[in-house]
C-alpha cells in the first residue's frame, strides 16, 4: 500500500513540475544553507586545529600572569593578566626544572610599537623574546637568519613579511636599518607571519632580542609570558604539576592561595577556539533553518491546495472503500515526499556552496555525515509535521458531499 501511495505521489510530482519546484524551494534553501554553515564550520575548525599545531607545536604551553577564571582547562580571558606581568624569577624558576621535561624556555613581550625606513612608517607588534623562541615556535624563516643563542646584544631585528613589504616594497631588507622610536636596528632576517597565517588577518610583527629590547629602551626585567616546549615524551599532566608547584615558589604562593597565573597549553588553545567556532557556527546555522518553517508552510499550502483539487477522488475512493487512514496516509506520503526531495537537493547545492568556497578560501574539505542525516531527518520531519493537517482534513471529506461537489 505505502509503495502504491509513494507512485501515485511521484506522479503527481511530475505531473505539476513547477508547482512542485516552488513547493520544495523552501525546504532546499532551508537545507542548503545549514548543510553550508555545518560544513564551512568544520573546515574552518579543522583550519585552526592544523594551524595551530603547524605553528605552535603540539608541546606548546604558555604561562602568563593573571588567575584563569574558569578554572583548569581551556582558555580564558582576566582582565588582571592585562595589568600584571612577570619578573625573571618566574623564568629562572622554569629554567630550573628538569631538562628532560622540558626541550626550551622563552621569555616573551608584546608591545606595539611604530616602525620607519626612509619614510616610510607603519604600526607593528614588537615581540622581544629569547632566540630560543624560535624553536618553540615554528615560524618559517623567508631570508636571512634568526637571532644567535649567544650572541651579544646588538642591535638586530627580524621582520614579519608584512612589515617588510610594507617598508621596502621590492627591496631586500636584508643588512639596511630601521628605526623603531628614535633607535636604529639591524634587519637580519624575515619570517611568514604567524598571527596572520593562524587567524586570516593582516598582523605586522617584528622580532627583537629580549636583552636587546631592554637595553635599547631601558625596560625593567619583565614580561608579558614564559613561552615553553615541553620534550614529546614527557606527561603534560605532570609537567603542568610541575610548572604549577615551581611558579607558585617562585610567587610566594600558600597552598590555600588561588593562583595569579594560569597555564596554557596547546590542546587548551585548539579547544577553545573550536568551543567558539562551534557555537558561532550552531547560530548561524539555526538562523539558516528558519527558513524550514517557511518551506514548510508553503508545503502545507499546496498540500490543502491538493486536498480542495482531489475532492472528487477521494469522495471516489471512499465510496469504494478506502478508509480515512488511507487518505491520510496518502496526503501525508507525499508531503513526506516533497520534503525529502526538498532536503536531498538541499543536501547537494549546500554540498558543492561549501566545496567551492572551501576550495575558494584553502579549507580543507569537510562535510559532516551527521549533518547530512539530521537534514534527511528534518525533512522528513517537516513534511510529516506541515502535512498532518491537510491529511486530517482529507480524511474527515464526507464521501457523498464530495462526490456531490463541482
Amino acid at each position: 500500500m505505502i509503495t502504491k501511495f509513494v507512485k501515485g505521489a511521484l506522479r503527481d510530482v511530475l505531473v505539476n513540475k513547477v508547482r512542485s519546484f516552488l513547493t520544495v524551494l523552501g525546504i532546499l534553501i532551508g537545507i542548503a544553507s545549514v548543510t553550508m554553515m555545518v560544513s564551512i564550520g568544520g573546515s574552518a575548525q579543522e583550519y585552526i586545529s592544523q594551524s595551530i599545531t603547524s605553528r605552535l607545536g603540539k608541546n606548546l604551553i604558555i604561562v602568563q600572569p593573571g588567575g584563569q577564571s574558569n578554572g583548569r582547562g581551556g582558555v580564558s580571558f582576566n582582565f588582571s593578566s592585562v595589568l600584571s606581568s612577570f619578573t625573571d624569577d618566574e623564568y629562572n624558576a622554569v629554567k630550573k626544572l628538569d631538562s628532560e621535561q622540558l626541550d626550551y624556555v622563552s621569555r616573551r613581550l608584546i608591545a606595539s610599537q611604530s616602525v620607519s625606513y626612509a619614510g616610510a612608517e607603519a604600526d607593528s607588534l614588537l615581540y622581544a623574546v629569547d632566540p630560543e623562541y624560535f624553536k618553540i615556535v615554528d615560524i618559517p624563516l623567508a631570508s636571512g637568519r634568526y637571532f644567535r643563542i649567544a650572541g651579544d646584544n646588538n642591535q638586530e631585528v627580524i621582520l614579519g613579511q608584512g612589515l617588510a613589504k610594507k617598508l621596502f616594497k621590492l627591496q631586500s631588507p636584508l643588512n639596511r636599518q630601521i628605526s623603531i622610536d628614535g633607535r636604529d636596528f639591524t634587519v637580519i632576517g624575515v619570517v611568514e607571519d604567524v598571527a596572520g597565517a593562524a587567524f586570516g588577518s593582516e598582523t605586522l610583527e617584528v622580532y627583537m632580542d629580549i636583552r636587546t629590547y631592554r637595553n635599547a629602551f631601558n625596560k625593567p626585567e619583565r614580561v608579558n609570558a614564559v613561552v615553553i616546549a615541553a620534550n614529546n615524551n614527557a606527561s603534560m599532566d605532570l609537567v603542568e604539576k610541575q610548572l604549577e608547584r615551581a611558579l607558585r615558589n617562585a610567587r610566594d604562593l600558600a597552598p590555600s592561595e588561588d593562583a595569579d597565573f594560569s597555564i596554557t597549553t596547546q590542546s587548551d588553545i585548539i579547544e577553545t577556539s573550536t568551543t567558539i567556532l562551534g557555537t558561532v557556527t550552531l547560530f548561524i546555522a539555526v538562523i539558516s533553518a528558519i527558513s524550514l518553517i517557511v518551506g514548510g508552510i508553503g508545503v502545507m499550502n499546496i498540500m490543502l491546495v491538493s486536498v480542495k483539487e482531489r475532492v472528487k477522488e477521494i469522495g471516489l475512493r471512499k465510496a469504494i472503500g478506502a478508509t480515512n487512514q488511507d487518505i491520510q496516509t496518502q496526503i501525508l506520503v507525499e508531503a513526506v515526499l516533497f520534503s525529502l526531495i526538498g532536503g536531498l537537493l538541499g543536501i547537494l547545492v549546500g554540498a558543492a556552496g561549501a566545496l567551492l568556497i572551501e576550495q575558494v578560501g584553502g579549507l580543507p574539505l569537510y562535510i559532516s555525515t551527521n549533518a547530512i542525516l539530521t537534514s534527511i531527518g528534518v525533512s522528513s520531519f517537516v513534511g510529516i509535521v506541515f502535512g498532518l493537517y491537510p491529511a486530517i482534513q482529507a480524511g474527515r471529506l464526507s464521501p457523498i458531499e464530495a462526490l456531490r461537489s463541482n
